[in-house]
């Protein structure tokens, strides 16, 4: 019997730390080149920023709390591989699915446009945002981030069922050796 009990609170302890882990939440960003475009930007604008429960624990997101970004302009894509994240601060929406208001901003393009920042700002109430490229000509146009769905994988559900299994076959085995 105290086997058993040590086999059911492994289990248990298993899938409480598979529940622990934090996985990430991306925010997809779509949007259109609507002005100035030149064949340079656009005309569909896709990206995205993801972060963790913890960075939106406060319903707002900053530079800090975003762990990686990415926006493909048509021509050329800007991640944090070559470019780094300027003072962005992003409001949750209240259902949590985008976000309602803030600025997104991308300074110092690494030997692409140095010196230049690429900015989102939030079009307040309507869940759009409008962007501007400066240069070439100050491309811009909107869009809006949308949270991407995140697959969750279970654990917790083949812990439990390894641990009714074990225990079924704990149980048998007591049977048997009582008989």
């Amino acid at each position: 019997m105290a086997r058993l009990f040590k086999a059911l609170g492994l289990a248990a302890a298993l899938s409480f730390i598979s529940q622990v882990q934090a996985l990430p939440i991306t925010f997809a960003f779509n949007g259109t080149c609507e002005a100035n475009c030149y064949g340079v930007v656009g005309p569909a604008i896709t990206g995205g920023i993801s972060t963790s429960d913890a960075g939106l624990a406060d319903g707002t997101l900053t530079n800090f709390e975003i762990s990686s970004f990415w926006m493909d302009f048509g021509l050329f894509t800007l991640s944090n591989s070559n470019s780094s994240l300027g003072a962005s601060s992003l409001t949750l929406s209240a259902d949590g699915q985008t976000f309602s208001g803030g600025y997104f901003r991308i300074d110092g393009v690494f030997g692409l446009f140095p010196g230049d920042a690429f900015d989102f700002l939030a079009n307040e109430g309507s869940n759009t945002w409008s962007f501007i490229v400066p240069f070439f000509g100050d491309p811009s146009g909107t869009g809006s981030f949308t949270r991407a769905p995140t697959s969750v994988p279970e654990p917790a559900t083949l812990s439990l069922l390894g641990a009714g299994l074990l225990a079924m076959g704990l149980a048998r085995r007591r049977k048997r050796a009582a008989s």
